[in-house]
């Protein structure tokens, strides 16, 4: 039932890892000699050197093997005479937190020969909403515009898209988002709500954001004139391995490392030519980046999340989805303590992923856990580092469900919330806590016009048309 992922006769090719870290030694070496890549490529092979990859041997193997068989991975088996561009796809990358890439697969089935199309290294797709936690929720705690518990309205703003000058925007994937309704910043993360999100995104500064994405994160596809839609709603491509080495962050006290194959290259003479940068930089600072994280905490433990099937037993995770336009890229990015995992789903042509009922693709996360499972805690997890560490400078507090605003024994409602000492919400003072009352006089009644050029005005109300 799997033969049409079956394209190389029966030749055993290098595995996806070498091809990518000969690939990555190849540009570096390149740039430093002021080459093409393509003369780095045959400098490297012909040259005698020798590289020293960061693989684990045994995680990279088990990975390969998942990736070779489409029911393992995806779902259904398909039909033999299935044509290559309706054949889904898929891809995968496992990350330390020190920038090491461990383990990567290219692509579901036989790896088709050395030095082919990578949908991990060299693939760049639309992140969709795995954007959100890097460029949006993160620069806003990161710069004290919210907290864990910040209340948000979900409502549609007004954008000119260019043709319809007061086009309500955005909506969210439920076809919901004008009920006026307001809801925690958590909650936002947890449900993906796009007009929190871009609301959210609103309060950080578009600029301020791509700044983040660009200057600290290594995002090279970003433009300085990116939209409100590339960057809230993730219509920014990147390749997966850079968005993995992105989500790092929140598990690595908010430090950036660039994403690395090799750890050393050496030439004939065994001096060292090239070398892993280990430096790293500051992105956010450690208490935002382990707020963002208990936010995607939520993703994984609500009953009705869309991570709630990566779960491990005995290993704390956390994680984001991504849905792009149309359905036509899927992605779900996890983390435990110890490792960043992204997996992502689409058609090398980059056209519509049927729904999940009718189509040959599994849940994202219930994918992810089993690839985590089966690789790097095939052997269990009873000497797995448990949970992330908590920040020195994080404190949980109760807030209440109504405001957002830190609890006191008249708030009838509560949840448990993260947050940095730096910027703690005031104490809750409602005398009321009917919903409908509270926000009436303290919630945000804009209406916010987001233009094309990436500034905000606001209207007082939406055009009768």
């Amino acid at each position: 039932p799997d033969l049409p992922y079956k394209w190389n006769g029966g030749y055993t090719p290098q595995s996806w890892y070498v091809d990518a870290a000969l690939m990555q030694a190849a540009a570096d070496l390149a740039a430093q000699k002021g080459v093409s890549k393509s003369e780095g490529f045959t400098m490297l092979r012909k040259g005698g050197y020798s590289i020293y990859v960061n693989m684990y041997y045994d995680v990279q193997a088990a990975l390969e093997e998942q990736f070779r068989d489409p029911l393992t991975v995806l779902r259904a088996p398909v039909a033999a005479t299935t044509p290559k561009k309706d054949l889904l796809q898929a891809s995968f990358v496992i990350m330390d937190y020190h920038g090491r890439v461990v383990a990567v697969a290219g692509g579901v089935g036989d790896k088709p020969g050395d030095y082919v199309f990578d949908r991990s290294t060299q693939a760049q797709q639309p992140v969709a909403s795995t954007i959100k936690p890097i460029a949006v929720y993160g620069p806003a705690v990161d710069t004290n515009k919210i907290t864990y518990s910040t209340f948000i309205r979900d409502m549609s703003g007004i954008i000119d898209d260019g043709v319809n000058k007061h086009k309500r925007w955005p909506v969210n994937y439920e076809g919901e988002g004008n009920n006026g309704g307001y809801y925690s910043a958590v909650f936002g993360v947890m449900k993906s709500r796009n007009t929190i999100a871009i609301r959210v995104l609103s309060m950080a500064g578009l600029r301020t954001s791509v700044s983040y994405l660009q200057d600290r994160l290594g995002v090279t596809t970003v433009s300085e004139d990116a939209s409100w839609s590339s960057i809230g709603l993730g219509a920014v491509s990147m390749k997966l391995y850079e968005l993995a080495a992105a989500y790092q962050i929140f598990g690595s006290g908010g430090v950036y490392y660039k994403p690395a194959l090799y750890s050393r290259v050496t030439d004939n003479t065994g001096r060292e030519v090239l070398k892993q940068d280990t430096t790293g930089t500051q992105a956010l600072a450690r208490d935002s980046a382990y707020v963002v994280n208990r936010m995607m905490l939520q993703v994984i433990l609500d009953p009705a999340g869309t991570g709630q099937h990566a779960k491990i037993p005995g290993v704390e995770v956390v994680g984001k989805t991504g849905t792009e336009n149309d359905n036509k890229n899927l992605l779900f990015a996890g983390l435990t303590p110890e490792y960043v995992g992204i997996y992502r789903v689409g058609y090398d042509d980059g056209h519509t992923i049927p729904p999940y009922s009718t189509g040959n693709w599994q849940t994202l996360s219930r994918v992810w856990n089993k690839v985590m499972t089966n690789t790097v805690y095939k052997d269990g997890t009873q000497n797995a580092v448990k949970v992330f560490p908590m920040d020195s400078e994080v404190v949980v507090r109760n807030f209440c469900s109504i405001t957002g605003l830190l609890a006191t024994s008249n708030c009838y409602r509560t949840e448990v919330g993260y947050y940095r000492k730096s910027n703690m919400p005031a104490v809750c003072d409602a005398t009321n806590h009917d919903p409908a009352v509270y926000w009436s006089t303290h919630g945000d009644h804009r209406i916010p016009y987001y233009h094309a050029n990436g500034t905000l005005t606001e209207e007082v109300t939406y055009p009768a048309s």
